[in-house]
């Protein structure tokens, strides 16, 4: 379970949280990867890179664990 809570200032400004988190099963694993991302409250749309951040790297993660066998325990 995650959350993100919107700030008083984004309350009062009308802009949205942007703030992004992400959980993900790595299939055929025992792993979990969580990855969370902080908005740039100072950039508009920043929630899109945030969410894109969040996506890339439990990506990447998972292509890391896959790759060098790290979820396979000997």
């Amino acid at each position: 379970a995650w959350c993100s809570i919107i700030g008083s200032s984004h309350i009062l400004e009308g802009l949205p949280c942007q703030d992004s988190s992400k959980v993900e099963y790595v299939e055929d694993s025992d792993f979990i990867i969580a990855a969370i991302s902080d908005g740039a409250g100072s950039c508009d749309n920043s929630q899109i890179g945030s969410s894109f951040l969040v996506s890339r790297a439990i990506e990447k993660m998972a292509s890391m664990l896959k790759l060098n066998n790290w979820y396979i325990f000997r």
